[in-house]
């Protein structure tokens, strides 16, 4: 089955990633394990262990601090963390397994050991093929079942969502995609007679959605969509499911909140709204740049996507699909309109990740477009985007300097390095051999 070829390819390529670096989490995901961790050994908040520990971690060739942010104590005396909790919680399971397997196994290792960090990294891994494997039913509901599993290959083989369930899935990414492909799902599944228990379940899956990335709660126009359709009909029925859209949600936030009193003193006080994770800055050229740029514009390092959109517009004949597609689209644009003014908006990463909790609403344009296509140029399709994405994997990994960091990175030599870099490896490589070359050049 392809979710096996999914979960071994990645976790694969996850483990030799952990293997050259010596470690398995990465950028914000040490914020995440610094609260999973904490919650698991600790049973509470107080994160000055793993916060000591990832301070001064040793590296294969030097030490150095995996903590890049503010952790002074606030006024409970705790120290802070300014990321949402959602993520950690879906990575509890994870560690679990991982603790379970050590005293199995006896291994002679303590609670600060690397080993552990492969508990989220594995769990990220399995929740976005998740994510994919409910996506597909989704899909099918609307669509042709080839159709589905084809916008399924596509969305895993040609996006950055590969990058994020292969060399860094122990970040929100995975865990964000999952949480907005099961919701459709389950929204899907409960349209036609929604009662009292799934108005609750669809809250409480939209607040562990808020808690876990606050821009993609724009999913909740979907069932502010559902209500409104039936306000004229049954006013008081409308008022009574709202209601427990609410409490719902609240069951779902509850954590973050918990959270929020515990470290802040506060159940309102949070870290990305109060401006302490970043701020929103007014720029009328931040949507476009988001988009376009090859400073991880999204249509520009993910074409795939841009299709997608052209799929939620085209040959829209059904009733059913031509409503839902302009409703995703609508949802798209908010959350692209959040995140274009938001300071982190083109952060480091493989793409613009922001949109990746977008990508199951897309999948919808991206089979409608399929659905016109046929079979022949598909396949090339698919080929072209599977060559495009491995070929600007190569730059990224290899030309850091210009991809990541963005030093003299022009449209001329971004498209240009998609030709030039294959060639520039296997000369290395030649003088270097493989192994000395992914050490080196790709992993450093």
């Amino acid at each position: 089955m392809k979710w096996f070829f999914f979960f071994f390819l990645s976790a694969g390529i996850y483990l030799l990633h952990f293997l050259f670096t010596g470690y398995g989490i990465w950028g914000d995901g040490n914020g995440y394990y610094a609260y999973t961790h904490t919650l698991y050994f600790q049973r509470n908040l107080d994160f000055g262990p793993i916060y000591e520990y990832l301070s001064s971690f040793q590296g294969k060739k030097y030490i150095f601090s995996r903590v890049f942010w503010d952790i002074r104590p606030t006024v409970t005396g705790l120290l802070p963390n300014p990321w949402t909790i959602g993520t950690a919680i879906l990575w509890l399971p994870g560690i679990y397994v991982i603790d379970v397997l050590v005293k199995l196994f006896k291994i002679s290792v303590n609670q600060f050991s690397c080993i552990y960090e492969l508990g989220p990294g594995l769990t990220g891994i399995v929740l976005g093929i998740g994510g994919l494997y409910f996506l597909e039913k989704f899909l099918t509901e609307s669509f042709k079942k080839r159709t589905a599993v084809l916008a399924v290959l596509i969305l895993f083989f040609t996006t950055n969502l590969f990058y994020y369930l292969s060399f860094e899935p122990a970040l929100s990414h995975s865990v964000i995609f999952f949480l907005i492909s099961f919701f459709l799902f389950r929204w899907q599944a409960t349209s036609k007679n929604r009662q009292a228990l799934q108005w609750l379940e669809l809250g409480f899956l939209l607040g562990l959605i808020t808690i876990t990335r606050l821009a993609e709660s724009v999913i909740s126009l979907l069932l502010i969509s559902d209500l409104l359709c039936g306000f004229r009909k049954e006013n008081l029925r409308l008022i009574k499911k709202s209601g427990l859209v609410f409490v719902g949600f609240l069951g779902g936030i509850f954590p973050q909140l918990l959270a929020q009193l515990l470290i802040y003193g506060s159940f309102i006080y949070q870290p990305y709204l109060s401006g302490e994770n970043g701020y929103f800055i007014f720029n009328i050229s931040f949507p476009f740049q988001l988009l376009f740029s090859v400073r991880r514009g999204l249509f520009t390092w993910t074409p795939t996507i841009f299709l997608a959109i052209i799929g939620l517009l085209i040959k829209l004949k059904r009733t059913e699909i031509k409503s839902r597609s302009y409703l995703f689209l609508l949802v798209f644009i908010f959350h692209w309109l959040i995140i274009s003014f938001w300071s982190g908006a083109l952060s480091a990463g493989y793409g613009n990740r922001l949109f990746i909790g977008t990508f199951p609403l897309l999948a919808y344009g991206l089979a409608n477009f399929l659905e016109v296509m046929n079979l022949k140029s598909i396949k090339t399709f698919i080929l072209v985007g599977v060559l495009w994405n491995v070929l600007l994997l190569s730059q990224f990994f290899f030309d850091k300097e210009r991809l990541v960091d963005g030093v003299d990175l022009t449209p001329e030599n971004f498209f240009k390095g998609q030709v030039e870099t294959p060639i520039r490896i296997l000369q290395v490589v030649k003088t270097k051999g493989w192994r000395k070359t992914i050490r080196e050049d790709f992993m450093e």
